[in-house]
């Protein structure tokens, strides 16, 4: 007697569609995508205020998740304006600077900013909640 089989052949392909697809499901939450996130002074628990020689804010942008980001929009917000750079794609693990020139409202005395990044909510994290942070960069 041949063996039972349940369900006719669409039945059991559809099946293997839905598990495929629930495994993936379940890769992806178990942290199977990108984390970009700012890179933060862990004595300041915020982003450090660097600059380079010529003084321009240097932004320290990593991916710590599993997979590869794509392009993105980094957003620099001060207090009367904002500033949207490129980030160019980030393997697991990697980390990119990016630059750009202090406001003058922030040459005296100082200014805070917020980094957002991925503003554009452009790539699939693995963890959203870690893309924001805040600094204040005192006078130069």
């Amino acid at each position: 007697m041949p063996p039972a089989q349940f369900g006719t052949p669409w039945s059991r392909s559809h099946g293997m569609v839905l598990l495929l697809a629930a495994g993936l499901a379940a890769l992806t939450a178990c942290g199977g995508r990108a984390d970009l996130a700012p890179l933060l002074d862990p004595s300041l628990g915020a982003v450090p205020c660097s600059r380079n020689a010529a003084g321009r804010l240097l932004l320290e942008i990593s991916n710590q998740g599993k997979r590869p980001s794509r392009a993105s929009t980094t957003s620099v917000a001060f207090p009367v304006f904002e500033v949207r750079l490129p980030t160019r794609p980030l393997a697991p693990g990697e980390h990119t600077q990016l630059s750009l020139a202090l406001p003058e409202l922030c040459e005296e005395p100082g200014c805070d900013f917020t980094i957002w990044i991925d503003a554009k909510e452009e790539v699939r994290e693995s963890n959203e909640d870690n893309n924001r942070a805040t600094a204040k960069c005192p006078s130069p």
